[in-house]
């Protein structure tokens, strides 16, 4: 019974010392608040009137309604669900709500609610219910349950956001974690991933708007043109989602716009109470970093970008946790404080004694000095006057109107509608957009008017066009002749008109549907464009690829349009067909690679043939595209059969004439792709090609390079000849390179002797000798590898020592990717001459660490442990974005968790993994051993991410073993650490996100760079030349990951480079093209090249792109510019539409 309630009196005690003390007067709090200059904060309601708030909405008549839940994150076994809907009302209009009424009580976890057909909907999972008051007194009297098998697994991710469409339409989303299976009339609804619904309460029609598998969607937001936004909470990101309403579960890289990370509700501004300039700008909640954030939005082609502008509140109190975000009918901006000083369930117990229960906040701000609107009445007015607020420059009264008519007698609605439509004055400067209102409460009124539609196709204003593209998805049944109508969108000069119809075709099952969507690619396509086009060539593929096959669908003969939907679907009827417009030289440098490495991945043995003969990438009969420059044919091809090997371990397919093709590149003069045919011939266990590559492998004539690929090869093909071979090659005496290669393709052929052959390597390496991380990675990936290796090493020590330096290596390489070999591990703790063992504290220790940390923590230091490349912490972490992806993001974790969490995070990783970061160990029945965490999983295939971020695909019938092995970060990581490194540490994480030099907001600065390392066959005192060398990709150059600090600095220590000059290397998206602004902390001893062209370098640089993947390339003259870091933001043009976004990450 002790042990088991230690870890809860623990949690007791130092949750005691660890909290703030609690701000349970709204004024105390208030005073934590840093508010926009010109703004002012009142709070509008608090306990008891509300507590814990998760939701807000306000319904026609100008309340505030509001869910509140006492149970999260689990009711305590026994108590019976009393979470309730409440509403709040400021009845003398003085901004402060005076009467909170309980609408309903009884509830569990609720996560949302909107109004509808004189009642509620709300969120109850597994349940959709419907509460209504049907005596007037504002108490819900009535209750059924709507649907029911929506997932509950993880109350985080239960159905949230929930949103009204202009078009009538009742929205709400579902996270990663959820399982949901629900039966309508209309057929079961399935989600296993995260995505957004779509409901149709009067016909209980349920379906998936959008299939993405978002993490963990809060927020949703539609702008005065019906454009639809979403944020979800783990990266904060903001998503359009018109690309991604495509008709099936969306494949591809989602086209992203930075946001804020924990991001929880979002609105759109509107009202004269805010400044003209603010219009149209986004609301959202950071309740992670305790920020209300304000982003601009402007036009990127088909979509959008944003811009984080000045937040409107920044607080310091702990317990602020802003969840949602409301337009009042009075102007002012609401926001809900679900007040918590923690915000998670898997870092902290249920029962932890810190989480509070029985307060919350809902604050309002307001502009100084300025009137607030007048609240609209719709309540007793005539269908005429209703239909007046449709031109109202306020959201919130447009909303409503429409809402208010979907609760009248649609006939009587329709017939005012269309006197109210002809009416309009032509000349109003709004009448566009008044148009557009009475064609969106057309439908949501359902009665479709195609001839007020055929106006809106046709009208002036783009966006009113693109509008009613998205009405006529819903009226295809409902017009004549839909296909002709998108097709002239598909053509239409603008691009997200275009848009539009794309998506709206993946809802036309009609072989003709692909051949219109296509027609986009002659117009300029963007990132938008492309995921959707690609998409609903995917959703249409069960019907123009049979009709295809058959030669019924030919895209009119054109080989450009044709390209795009076969890459698309990547089936292995495309194979075929893309060959031919490759032969034909039809297609650009870009898309032949991308052809070529598809080939590789799915062709049959007669196209592999085609990929082994040079001709294919040499002769390009009738050039229509300017061919790939003869300097890059070789290592495009060595690229393709790098891909063919890499596809042999999932594919058992190749050509028959493979050792006739492959044998005479074995010997080619580029060695790269002399290599890479070399391992490919291993990969495919060529036995007629053992001789010559025995013969490579052992002539000291041909590159360490080239030896190591054969040695490779050799393992691959294994037998005792080979082995025999492999174990002369791995000996002393032999260049250690090659040694390194030798023993990796033993691995296979004798463990034991490979292990042992592998520890006399590592007793011999010294610094600056090749990183053991490979060899170690080599062993890992077998069955045992790590364990053999272990034990060899242990019996080696004794008699060869390692070098410490090696051992501290080679720890940091198994820290990095969470290794779980203890012997290894223990013998080189030992070797590296590291004795401290760190273990997870006492109540008294835990206290007196804490105190410490508060006391003397140095987070400037700290920062600097963290960014040491002993610890490995950037290998797996991000900091905004800059840094590994297979572990959080750490960004605002010292607003989101308290500090005993963080040591316990550093001391013992594996006592509480973050959901989605849980680690896999699974070995094959071929003896491979594979770690990392579960990126996906489906009926055949387990697909696990490593720590090099490498997707692994595993198919399950060659799966013997497989378990969890609980966090990447593996345990005595802090030995490491002193304890004062280790006070500094922690210091520093717990200041990441608060206000001041730790804080990280969104703004478009570079974090990842790559600074230039020379090899060892480079001249000494050679000097790069930039356009010859560095600019490319091959020659004597490495380049090392480096990355900026928390201010996004990269610190002039890290350039790397020789003591005159260093180069770094940075690279941009460029969404829209035309000028962009490259701004500088510093011009000073700088060069830029972008991509292969000298650009003249200023603090603000301005600089003309076409759009795509751009490369900036830095020379620092390290003299010039002294010890000034690199900072750089990608910045909009003033006046031009070129729009760049920062590449960060790993």
């Amino acid at each position: 019974m002790k042990s088991l309630l230690r870890p809860f009196l623990l949690l007791i005690a130092v949750g005691s010392l660890s909290a703030a003390a609690q701000p349970t007067d709204p004024a105390i709090e208030l005073s934590g608040f840093k508010v926009q200059e010109g703004l002012e904060v009142n709070c509008f309601a608090h306990e008891p009137m509300v507590v814990n708030p998760i939701q807000t909405a306000f319904d026609s008549k100008g309340r505030l309604w509001a869910i509140c839940s006492y149970s999260y994150p689990q009711i305590t076994p026994g108590e019976r669900p009393h979470d309730t809907l409440v509403i709040l009302e400021d009845t003398d209009r003085d901004g402060t709500a005076d009467k909170s009424t309980v609408f309903y009580e009884g509830l569990l976890v609720p996560t949302g609610f909107e109004f509808g057909d004189g009642g509620v909907y709300v969120a109850n999972p597994p349940d959709l219910l419907f509460l209504k008051d049907t005596d007037g007194d504002d108490v819900a009297d009535e209750k059924h349950v709507v649907l029911s098998g929506f997932g509950t697994e993880d109350n985080h991710h239960a159905i949230s956001a929930w949103k009204w469409s202009p078009g009538g339409l009742l929205h709400f989303m579902s996270g990663i974690f959820l399982h949901t299976q629900v039966e309508t009339p209309h057929g079961v609804v399935r989600l296993n991933d995260g995505g957004v619904f779509e409901f149709q309460p009067r016909k209980l029609k349920l379906g998936l708007w959008v299939q993405q598998g978002f993490a963990n969607p809060w927020g949703l937001a539609f702008d005065r043109w019906g454009q639809d936004f979403l944020t979800e909470a783990p990266g904060g990101n903001i998503f359009y989602l018109l690309p991604g309403q495509v008709n099936t579960k969306l494949r591809g890289d989602y086209p992203l716009m930075p946001g804020a990370p924990k991001s929880c509700g979002i609105e759109f501004v509107s009202g004269a109470h805010w400044p003209e300039d603010w219009q149209g700008e986004m609301i959202l909640n950071a309740f992670k970093n305790r920020v209300v954030h304000r982003y601009k939005f402007s036009e990127d082609s088909s979509g959008f970008s944003a811009k984080e502008m000045e937040p409107l509140v920044v607080s310091t109190e702990e317990y602020f946790r802003p969840v949602d975000v409301k337009m009042g009918p009075d102007g002012a901006i609401y926001i809900a404080d679900w007040y918590n000083p923690i915000i998670g369930h898997m870092q902290y117990n249920f029962r932890d004694p810190r989480r509070d229960k029985t307060h919350g906040r809902i604050w309002r701000i307001t502009r100084k000095g300025e009137p607030l609107l007048q609240p609209p009445v719709y309540e007793g007015k005539s269908i005429a006057e209703i239909l007046e607020y449709l031109k109202s420059p306020v959201d919130y009264e447009r909303h409503h109107a429409r809402r208010v008519l979907y609760d009248l007698d649609p006939d009587r609605v329709e017939t005012e509608l269309r006197e109210w439509t002809a009416a309009l004055e032509v000349k109003d400067p709004e009448f566009e957009h008044h148009r557009l209102e009475a064609l969106w409460t057309h439908q949501t009124i359902d009665r479709a008017n195609p001839a007020l539609l055929e106006q809106e196709l046709t009208s002036a204003d783009p966006r009113a066009r693109a509008a009613a593209v998205r009405v006529l998805r819903y009226w295809l049944d409902r017009v004549e002749e839909p296909l002709a109508l998108l097709e002239r969108a598909v053509r239409d000069e603008h691009p997200r008109v275009r848009l539009e119809a794309v998506v709206a075709l993946s809802f036309v099952p009609d072989p003709r549907s692909i051949e219109i969507a296509t027609l986009a690619v002659y117009k300029p396509m963007d990132r938008y464009l492309e995921f959707a086009l690609r998409n609903t060539a995917i959703a249409l593929e069960r019907n123009w690829m049979p009709s295809f096959e058959a030669g019924e669908t030919t895209f009119g003969g054109d080989s450009k349009r044709l390209s795009f939907a076969l890459q698309a679907v990547r089936s292995e009827g495309a194979v075929r067909p893309l060959l031919n417009i490759l032969k034909k030289g039809e297609a650009s440098p870009e898309r032949r690679e991308q052809i070529l490495l598809m080939v590789a991945a799915l062709g049959g043995p007669r196209e592999l043939a085609e990929l082994l003969a040079p001709t294919l990438y040499t002769s390009q009969p009738e050039p229509k595209v300017q061919p790939i420059p003869d300097t890059g044919v070789l290592s495009l091809q060595a690229r393709v059969f790098a891909e063919l090997r890499a596809r042999s371990r999932e594919r058992e397919v190749r050509p028959d004439n493979a050792a006739e093709a492959l044998r005479a590149y074995l010997t080619h003069e580029h060695s790269s792709l002399a290599s890479e045919a070399l391992r490919l011939a291993g990969a495919w266990k060529l036995e007629e090609l053992r001789n010559p590559i025995s013969e490579i492998a052992v002539s000291a004539s041909r590159s360490a390079e080239v030896r190591g690929a054969a040695a490779e090869a050799l393992g691959d093909l294994g037998g005792e000849a080979g082995g025999a071979i492999l174990e002369r090659l791995a000996g002393v005496g032999e260049p250690k390179p090659l040694r390194l290669a030798a023993v990796r393709g033993l691995i296979g052929v004798d463990l034991g002797m490979a292990a042992e052959l592998g520890a006399r390597l590592l007793a011999d390496l010294t610094p600056g000798d090749p990183n053991p991380a490979e060899l170690l990675a080599a062993f890992r990936e077998r069955k045992g590898g790590g364990e053999a290796l272990g034990a060899a090493l242990a019996a080696s020590v004794a008699r060869q020592p390692l070098d410490s330096d090696v051992a501290k290596l080679a720890l940091r390489h198994l820290y990095s990717v969470g290794a779980q070999d203890q012997a290894l591990i223990q013998v080189l703790t030992q070797s590296a001459g590291i004795t401290a063992s760190a273990r997870e504290l006492n109540v008294e220790e835990m206290k007196a660490l804490l105190a410490e940390i508060a006391e003397k923590g140095d987070p400037e230091k700290g920062e600097a442990v963290f960014r040491r490349a002993d610890l490995s912490c950037l290998q797996c972490h991000a900091i905004a974005g800059g840094g590994g992806q297979v572990a959080p993001d750490l960004a605002g974790i010292g607003v989101s968790s308290q500090p005993d969490y963080l040591v316990d995070s550093i001391l013992a990783p594996g006592k509480a993994v973050r959901e989605g970061y849980a680690a896999q160990l699974i070995e094959t029945i071929d003896g491979a051993s594979y770690h990392g965490t579960l990126l996906r999983e489906t009926e055949n295939e387990v697909v696990l991410r490593d720590q090099v971020e490498d997707e692994i695909p595993i198919s399950k019938d060659d799966i013997e073993n497989r378990r969890d092995t609980g966090s990447l970060m593996p345990n005595g990581l802090a030995d490491l650490l002193t304890r004062s490194e280790l006070v500094d540490l922690v210091r520093f994480l717990s200041e990441l996100g608060k206000s001041g030099p730790y804080s990280t907001p969104n703004i478009p600065v570079v974090r990842r760079w790559r600074v230039l390392e020379r090899v060892a066959e480079m001249p000494a005192g050679s000097e790069p030349d930039p356009l010859e060398g560095v600019l490319s990709e091959g020659g004597p150059y490495l380049w090392t990951p480096a990355y900026g600090k928390v201010s996004g600095i990269l610190p002039a220590e890290d350039f790397g480079g020789d003591e005159s000059a260093a180069f770094a290397r940075c690279e941009v998206e460029v969404t829209s093209p035309g000028e962009v602004r490259f701004e500088l902390n510093s011009a000073e001893g700088l060069s830029l090249w972008v991509d292969n062209s000298p650009v003249e370098v200023s603090k603000n640089t301005l600089v003309t792109l076409e759009r795509g993947i751009r490369q900036l390339t830095f020379r620092i003259d390290k003299k010039a510019r002294g010890a000034k870091g690199l900072l750089l933001l990608g910045q909009e043009s003033p006046g031009s539409a070129g729009r760049v976004l920062v590449v960060n990450g790993k």
